[in-house]
């Protein structure tokens, strides 16, 4: 049995069974998760609860409330140990029963051989962005550690009264479904697995002294894993708070959404790059689909990663019904609108984003121009004109002084360029 335990609760009877999925990719090992069943727990006794398993998930029903845990066989019979076994002489007869205490003993050997190869095969498919597995962690929490906390001081972690148990390796603490934190001596950091509201409370004991600190705030922190590698190759970035899912979804878009110089492709990029496509799943196909949604860009309605031809109405998109009797999922751009910087005086909208009723920049438009020299500089430096500046030398570096506008020298002479003046 391992840690893995949850509580389904109803006010009510359940009518029917409830359909449950378990994405446990980052808490058991592919080995464990092939060997892996659920239990409901019926007194003392735990049932078994007929498990399937899905893309790395558990998935199970759920007829009535109660205590459900995830069951490990760890010491199924693997594959290499009839391997192993096949080596022997034929007429042995650890050779011929797998029940014999020789074949026993070699199936220690064999399960972490199996281990071993699951694990490869687990990298293998990470290297396939159709195989990937989104169950890797993605986000975790931190907080700077205080500088009075040393790795010679017995530290206890808290949420409230809630005891969070500190481990001393990354598995222990990317496997742990508990509550627990890990620290980092030498950035000064206190990484936990969950989010807690309220921060966390450290009290350190050193040389019978006793440090409190309560409410540390947590913010989240970024794990680096295989989609962000896809993503690194394809110049996808990972929004902030992005789930794993959601990115692979995004990387997939380079190719169903590609962006390039045109109309359209700006609006595929620019939803790309900003996560503004959306998707929606289409149950029963037997049925028409219909999406209430305002500003649809109709070259963007997609069923399952390819154009599909839409009804387009008045704050609504239509699709006819396909009769295959098979779920699809359906991904369409809306709420993005594209203005023309050329003529910007006679479009209305345009207009009054960027300036003023007295034709002055609007602050959007002062921060926006601010981020792209920032993002995508194209000029070398710049120049104030209306300001004189220098270096004041002394001992304090006391940093720069300016002159008045009023003493600054006049900027007529450059407003044409005569070289041989």
């Amino acid at each position: 049995m391992t840690d893995i335990i949850y509580e389904v609760a109803a006010s009510t009877e359940l009518s029917k069974p409830i359909t449950i999925t378990l994405d446990l990719g980052s808490q058991l090992t592919p080995y464990e998760l092939q060997r892996a069943e659920i239990r409901r727990q019926d007194g003392t006794n735990w049932v078994p609860v007929d498990t399937n398993h899905q893309d790395g998930s558990l998935v199970f029903q759920v007829i009535q409330s109660g205590a459900y845990a995830v069951f490990v066989n760890q010491f199924d019979y693997a594959l290499f140990t009839s391997h192993m076994a096949a080596l022997l002489p034929s007429w042995m007869e650890i050779r011929k029963n797998k029940n014999s205490v020789g074949q026993q003993f070699l199936n220690h050997f064999g399960i972490e051989f199996q281990q071993v190869q699951d694990y490869l095969d687990w990298c293998l498919n990470n290297q396939f962005i159709n195989k990937v597995d989104v169950g890797q962690i993605d986000y975790i929490y931190k907080t700077d550690l205080p500088v009075e906390v040393t790795s010679d001081c017995t530290i206890y972690v808290f949420d409230n009264d809630q005891v969070i148990q500190l481990v001393d390796t990354v598995e222990e603490f990317y496997r742990s479904n508990n509550h627990v934190a890990i620290i980092d001596f030498e950035k000064r950091f206190i990484y936990t697995r969950f989010y807690y509201e309220n921060g966390i409370d450290i009290t350190a004991v050193k040389d019978g002294n006793t440090l409190a600190f309560n409410n540390l705030p947590l913010k989240l922190h970024h794990v680096w894993n295989s989609l962000d590698e896809f993503g690194l190759l394809l110049g996808v970035k990972r929004l902030p708070g992005e789930k794993n899912a959601s990115l692979k979804e995004r990387i997939l878009d380079v190719f169903r959404y590609p962006a390039n110089a045109t109309k359209l492709g700006l609006y595929f990029g620019i939803a790309r790059e900003l996560g503004l496509i959306q998707r929606i799943d289409w149950e029963d196909d037997s049925q028409p689909l219909v999406v209430q949604v305002e500003n649809v860009l109709p070259e963007s309605i997609y069923l399952d990663g390819k154009p599909v031809p839409a009804q387009i109405g008045d704050g609504y998109f239509r699709i006819e019904p396909l009769n295959t009797g098979v779920s699809h999922k359906i991904s369409y751009i809306a709420g993005i609108s594209i203005h023309a910087l050329v003529n910007q005086d006679k479009d209305e909208t345009l207009y009054s984003l960027l300036y003023e009723e007295d034709s002055h920049p609007t602050d959007y438009y002062r921060r926006l121009s601010e981020r792209i020299q920032q993002e995508v500089p194209i000029m070398w430096d710049e120049f104030r004109w209306d300001e004189g500046f220098w270096d004041v030398v002394n001992k304090d570096m006391l940093g720069l002084e300016y002159l008045p506008t009023i003493w600054d020298a006049s900027v007529e002479v450059w407003r044409v360029f005569d070289a041989d003046r």
